[in-house]
């Protein structure tokens, strides 16, 4: 009586040396290609394949030196692909496919002219020259490790970002996949260059060392990072035309300021109470005011910064010659406040109020005794009801006060922000700058002839905590130290930035972050 079952087959090799050998291996459920092996070349191979139904199984594969024309093989998600010649030595190896796949695989080296690893959304692929690998897969569980990595022409695409490198050298390399998910971690890694690049921003850096890199899944963490130089390049979507648009300034029946920064807003102003310098700016003004009506004017101001505060009887001075004679500043109920005086006439602090300032108890000492503001709190600004309830009645839909233009011309700051151990909320938690020059101008508001602004940018000594969106995703930098902006290119449409170029030299970066 004949059996049903399937006769086994057996192979076996021992210390022999052969050329042109291919194996196709059975393709895995859910792809479409099978696994397959190309050798060109093995001496001294030994190696036991045995073959039942729905099992095979090669074991005891061992050789001095194998020569690769072509390898793919499928771990679950994950494919490893070698597309060119690749040469493997001191290898040993155990391979099993039933329903999975299960391999265990070193080698003392590996040279492979063109490694690929693919998973969902990321591929990764370079010349690689590697020693003390091992591969260990069981089913859709498996590891990758290396000791002693040089990648050339490495290329990664993950996204809409894609990073590039001539040469990555590292001290080891492990990957795993599985249940898990994806994880990979480098310790030692060291790159002459890495771009990496988006739709909207491009970063070529130079001299790049990494000490320990982790990324789990979309979950990245750098201990600890440094860079000779770096240059960024970002554009930003043109956002709503405000430029050429007239501005109502409206009274604010909540006059509560905010000087600290709201939850997803920019920057907390508390930092500025740490600048020192001196600040030159002509601000062109074009306003609407009732009574006064409309007013053109170039204020040329030329005010000291001191611990983050300027003497606002000196920006009064600094005013044009009717403004000045007309417009005052004043301490009262609880407030800094610009007033409509008569001119020749001691009217300060019982004039029409226009424009407010909150203070906290703090601040309304420091206006009273010493006649200065600090710069933190001046974006709390809010029109004074006496403002807008004095103008005579208009045709619906008409601003009682307005601000036709606005222009900060001529611009030269030179200065300094101090450090501190307080945490503020916004993009940076802590910043210290040793010396920072801004020139340029910009045109926020210009309603009869939009004008594009720039900005000139250099600083030495930064230092900072940093807490950004990246690509829609979260990032914190526990601290980051750039020894000198030799210079930043800012343009600006309208008050929108529209792009950055800034070249940064000799950074250190700790505690980089990218939660999943």
């Amino acid at each position: 009586m004949a059996s049903d079952e399937t006769t086994p087959l057996r192979f076996s090799l021992s210390q022999a040396d052969l050329e042109g050998l291919e194996l196709e291996l059975p393709i895995p459920e859910g792809h479409r290609e099978p696994p397959r092996i190309t050798i060109r070349s093995a001496r001294r191979l030994s190696a036991r394949l045995h073959q039942t139904a729905g099992r095979l199984r090669v074991d005891g594969i061992a050789s001095e030196h194998v020569g690769l024309d072509a390898l793919r093989l499928v771990f679950g998600d994950v494919v490893l692909i070698e597309e060119g010649k690749a040469v493997l030595e001191g290898v040993s190896s155990t391979y099993e496919q039933t329903d999975t796949i299960e391999l265990d695989l070193e080698s003392k080296l590996v040279r492979a002219h063109r490694l690929r690893v693919e998973l969902p959304g990321v591929t990764v692929g370079a010349k690689t020259h590697m020693s003390d690998m091992r591969v260990t897969a069981h089913g859709v569980e498996g590891s990758f490790e290396a000791e002693s990595v040089r990648l050339e022409g490495f290329v990664a695409t993950f996204g809409g970002m894609r990073a590039e490198a001539g040469t990555i050298e590292a001290a080891r390399l492990r990957i795993e996949w599985g249940a898990a998910g994806f994880r990979l971690e480098l310790h030692g890694a060291k790159a002459p260059s890495l771009s990496i690049g988006t739709a909207t921003i491009e970063l070529d850096a130079e001299g790049l060392d990494l000490a320990h890199v982790v990324v789990h899944e979309r979950h990245v963490v750098v201990s600890e990072a440094s860079l000779a130089r770096a240059g960024l390049k970002a554009r930003f979507a043109p956002k709503e035309d405000t430029a050429s648009a007239t501005i109502e300034l409206t009274t604010n029946d909540h006059p509560e300021a905010k000087p600290k920064a709201q939850d997803g807003e920019l920057v907390d102003w508390r930092l500025l109470d740490r600048l020192f310098g001196e600040l030159k700016v002509d601000l062109r003004v074009d306003i609407e005011i009732p009574i006064l009506g409309r007013r053109r004017a170039t204020h040329r101001f030329r005010v000291p910064v001191d611990a983050g505060s300027v003497n606002f009887r000196q920006l009064e001075g600094d005013l044009s010659t009717l403004e000045n004679a007309l417009l005052d500043f004043a301490v009262r109920d609880g407030a800094l406040v610009l007033e409509r005086g008569i001119p020749l006439l001691p009217t300060r602090g019982r004039g029409k109020a226009i424009l407010v300032w909150d203070l906290g108890e703090k601040d309304v000492a420091l206006a009273r005794d010493r006649h200065r503001v600090r710069l933190a709190v001046l974006p709390g600004v809010r029109l004074a009801k006496d403002a807008a309830e004095e103008a005579p009645a208009e045709p619906k839909g008409k601003p009682k006060v307005a601000l036709r233009a606005l222009g900060l011309e001529k611009v030269e700051l030179a200065l300094r922000l101090d450090p501190s151990e307080s945490v503020y909320a916004g993009l940076l938690p802590k910043m210290a700058i040793e010396s920072l020059a801004i020139s340029g101008e910009i045109h926020p508001l210009t309603r009869d002839e939009p004008r594009d602004g720039h900005l000139h940018v250099e600083a030495s000594g930064i230092e900072a905590a940093v807490r950004a969106t990246l690509e829609g995703r979260d990032m914190h930098l526990e601290h980051i130290r750039c020894e000198e902006i030799p210079t930043a290119e800012l343009t600006f449409a309208g008050a929108h930035v529209r792009s950055v170029e800034i070249v940064l030299e000799r950074l250190e970066l700790r505690g980089l972050e990218l939660p999943p």
